[in-house]
């Protein structure tokens, strides 16, 4: 069946980098595409927020246009809000499309340090806080979520490891992480050594979690 994938996330938590790895020659709308040049420069890129409802237009008439070919697509904006994707999501339930949300995680530091934009950091935690306080409605497919930095993969695997009364730490040490895991806010620590890869401390807090759960079982 068709499909339609629709990004939402902060400038620079790699939105368009997942699009390229994972929909390789799918079509893409974006805002962005707007600010690009054209004839002699179409690489160039040429940022101006006062242009985005114009932007944005195009990006709907793009995809519009689109959806009469029968491919699939990508939404790639950072549709913050359930107002800025409804028309994406009605349209493609209209055209037969299957939709899919797809939500690309990351902290607000590492989205202001690398998105192209020069969106500061305090206007992402802005439109992070918008992306987390809203819930889409319950008739659209549900939202996936990915993490894309390793602060908020640590962050977001803390909180589940919370419901297990264990909280997983990281400190940054010059180039590398020392990691350690508590059980509760006074409780032993287990120390998981220093520049350990953060697949072997989520498979080791995976046990952990494993032991516990079979334990209250």
């Amino acid at each position: 069946m068709k499909k339609v994938t629709i990004l939402r996330g902060v400038p620079g938590c790699g939105k368009s980098t997942w699009a390229r790895k994972n929909r390789t020659h799918v079509p893409v709308c974006s805002a962005d595409d707007y600010f690009h040049g054209d004839g002699e420069n179409p690489h160039e890129y040429r940022f101006n927020p006062a242009q985005l409802g114009e932007a944005h237009a195009a990006c709907l008439k793009r995809f519009v246009s689109l959806t009469n070919t029968g491919t699939d697509l990508v939404v790639d904006n950072t549709n913050t809000t359930a107002v800025e994707m409804a028309p994406y999501v009605a349209l493609a339930q209209a055209c037969g499309y299957e939709v899919e949300i797809i939500h690309l995680h990351c902290s607000v530091e590492t989205a202001a340090a690398r998105n192209v934009h020069g969106v500061p950091q305090k206007s992402c935690r802005s439109m992070q806080d918008r992306i987390q306080g809203q819930s889409l409605p319950k008739h659209w497919p549900t939202e996936q979520v990915i993490v894309t930095d390793l602060i908020s993969e640590t962050m977001a695997y803390s909180k589940v490891l919370m419901q297990g009364e264990y909280v997983l730490f990281y400190a940054p040490l010059g180039n590398q992480v020392e990691w350690t895991l508590r059980k509760g806010p006074q409780g032993p620590v287990v120390d998981l050594g220093v520049g350990t890869s953060l697949d072997t401390v989520l498979a080791y807090c995976t046990d952990v979690l494993r032991i516990v759960r079979k334990a209250e079982d």
